[in-house]
């Protein structure tokens, strides 16, 4: 636990960094939040225009699909913020010039302090978009969720964003192989983001299904929680989440390991 503490106190630490860094441009700073803003608008501008034509989409009502839509924004937001924006996909140019070095010399794991230590504050501040999109959608949908159900959407939820870290680290650890390669950490934001807002429903093929649950388990990001939510947490699939995401959490450290191996110092 004091390990996971101490990494705890280092997030916070660069979070807070990040915020004084991203704030000391107010401009840039809003430009970047409407970045985000704008594909999540786009996402609503789409099914709007769906919705307009048919009822429901895989079983799915448009609050539902609402639903769906601002629940994916936060954990896509999330994984930009904490993972991607300043962790795997700044990891191609800290390779190529050297700067790895500089986070190799410090007492805490490479695995964590290159690609999860340095969160992206605006990707962050975007979720707040999402939550607004899950408050309109659950207001005009009948539930009542249980705190156990509401546990269990979170820990789904929790497994999903494990996952989706694991693969993008996973990816783009191959840089320290290829080091001129620097669109494999978008590839691997790209692989979990590009289906993470469609009903799971719609993977009914045995072979799609197997891939989008087991292969690349984007369902497990955003489909499965917001479903839960709606009508409940289905045992089955809490704990095959459970298992899948320590089973991609094992394979991205494995995977890193042998990759960093191939990192050759700038000093060297």
């Amino acid at each position: 636990m004091k390990k996971y503490y101490k990494y705890l106190r280092i997030f916070i630490r660069y979070f807070k960094m990040d915020v004084m860094y991203d704030l000391s441009s107010r401009t840039s700073f809003f430009i970047m939040v409407g970045v985000e803003v704008f594909y999540v608008i786009s996402t609503i501008i789409f099914f709007n225009v769906l919705y307009a034509n048919i009822k429901t989409l895989a079983g799915w009502s448009y609050y539902e699909m609402l639903l769906l839509v601002g629940f994916d924004t936060v954990m896509t937001e999330l994984l930009v913020g904490v993972v991607f924006a300043n962790g795997t996909n700044a990891l191609p140019k800290r390779i190529t010039t050297g700067y790895v070095d500089y986070f190799l010399l410090k007492p805490v794991s490479s695995y964590f302090f290159l690609t999860l230590a340095q969160p992206y504050f605006p990707s962050i501040v975007s979720t707040g978009f999402g939550f607004l999109l899950m408050g309109i959608a659950l207001s005009n949908l009948s539930i009542n969720a249980s705190l156990l159900n509401i546990l269990g959407v979170m820990i789904i939820a929790g497994c999903g964003f494990m996952i989706g870290a694991s693969i993008m680290i996973a990816a783009s650890s191959l840089s320290f192989k290829f080091a001129d390669a620097k669109t494999f950490p978008r590839i691997g934001m790209n692989i979990m983001t590009n289906f993470s807002d469609r009903p799971f429903q719609m993977f009914s093929a045995f072979i799609v299904k197997f891939v989008f649950f087991c292969i690349v388990p984007v369902v497990f990001l955003s489909s499965i929680p917001s479903y839960g939510l709606v009508h409940g947490v289905s045992l089955r699939y809490l704990v095959i989440s459970i298992i899948i995401s320590l089973i991609f959490v094992k394979i991205s450290k494995i995977i890193w390991n042998k990759m960093i191996i191939n990192y050759t110092s700038a000093s060297s």
